[in-house]
């Protein structure tokens, strides 16, 4: 499922479960994918794998309430 993360902007992520087909979502070709990882859905079409590291650095979750 899919939430709101703020870091310049907000962006839906959720994590990426392990096994995943990462086919439609980018990736660098330097990075494998590992538990904590998430995926990033900026507006329904663009995907990219996030790792932990950079997702515990640059995001938060966004409280909407």
């Amino acid at each position: 499922m899919y939430r709101d993360y703020i870091k310049h902007i907000i962006t839906k992520m959720r994590p990426w479960v392990e096994g995943e087909d990462l086919k439609g979502i980018f990736i660098s070709t330097s990075i494998i994918p590992e538990k904590g990882g998430m995926i990033s859905n900026r507006d329904g079409k663009d995907m990219e794998y996030v790792t932990p590291e950079f997702f515990k650095e640059h995001y938060k979750e966004y409280d909407n309430d």
